[in-house]
């Protein structure tokens, strides 16, 4: 019930049964707007790295997209810090949504 802590990373996987875009898709997961977006591509997945702001806090996300069949599964590393220390940890969350593999 506390939440997640000021400093940390989530990362998981969420199903899709819509036929949304994959972007609208994430912009409804994060619930803001993103104020910087990258194509990226990981052991063959296609997705989007992303940061945003949301409550005083900055994040750093990475989100891919795997097709399973006639669903989509949308991976995510949501990563986050309080505002004025997001630019000091950055670096490591890059770092460490990019190990990344299957």
């Amino acid at each position: 019930f506390m939440g997640r802590p000021a400093v940390s990373i989530h990362m998981g996987g969420k199903p899709v049964m819509d036929q949304k875009p994959f972007e609208e898709k994430i912009q409804q997961h994060i619930g803001v707007e993103f104020t910087k977006v990258e194509d990226v591509t990981v052991e063959g997945f296609k997705g989007i790295t992303c940061t945003w702001e949301k409550s005083g806090k900055k994040y750093y996300g990475m989100f891919l997209e795997e097709k399973v069949g006639g669903m989509r599964i949308i991976h995510f590393f949501d990563c986050r810090a309080p505002a004025d220390q997001f630019d000091a940890l950055q670096d490591g969350f890059v770092k460490t949504a990019k190990s990344a593999k299957k």
